[in-house]
């Protein structure tokens, strides 16, 4: 089983929320790793005690990661497939610079339904996130509960992958919410929770 969340706030009262990707390394708030206190007790109330700990390379997801780990007395594993989204153009704007500058219909296109925006930018390919959502993924596949950190970019390919629809609206995952993917079959995973409250 693999339980995963969304790292916690970055974003403190009456801060603009913009566009956060691979290129802004913004560490957790105070209810940042608050959200991740609460993890960690539910992790424990519902007796899945993780066997190992892994997150994406940047602080949010990293930070959050080892409050959890702290608990369990495990060092966090690091992989680089968990990394968020390269947002391109649209790094650090909010969604009205981004609408101003001509790009709302690519936007509402990303958010609604996860068409991939041509011409914003972004440093990679869907396929390409697509592929390492998948390796982070499978080498977690096995009987042990794993514990993954990353963003909500890389947790709508995820969701994707799990179920075979477009990454869109109904796959985002709220900041410090858990999702539980169980292994079936081979290649496959059923979605036990999405965008659950600890």
């Amino acid at each position: 089983m693999i339980v995963l969340a969304r790292h916690g706030n970055t974003f403190g009262p009456g801060d603009k929320v913009v566009m956060v990707g691979a290129g802004t390394d913004l560490p957790l708030t105070p209810e940042g790793r608050a959200q991740a206190e609460r993890v960690a007790a539910w992790l424990q109330r519902n007796g899945h005690v993780p066997a190992r700990i892994i997150a994406g390379p940047l602080k949010r997801t990293m930070e959050f990661a080892q409050i959890i780990g702290i608990k369990y007395g495990y060092n966090v594993v690091t992989d680089r497939n968990l990394i968020e989204l390269d947002y391109g153009a649209w790094e650090g704007r909010g969604d009205e610079d981004i609408k101003a500058a001509g790009g709302g219909k690519a936007l509402e296109a990303w958010q609604k339904r996860g068409v991939w925006p041509a011409g914003a930018g972004w440093g990679e390919s869907a396929d390409m996130v697509r592929a390492r959502a998948a390796r982070a993924l499978e080498a977690c596949r096995g009987d042990a509960t794993t514990f993954l950190c990353t963003s909500n970019g890389i947790l709508r390919f995820i969701h994707a992958i799990a179920t075979g629809e477009p990454p869109s609206d109904k796959a985002k995952v709220k900041t410090g919410h858990l999702c539980v993917l169980q292994p079936k079959g081979e290649s496959s995973w059923h979605v036990v929770e999405w965008n659950s409250a600890p």
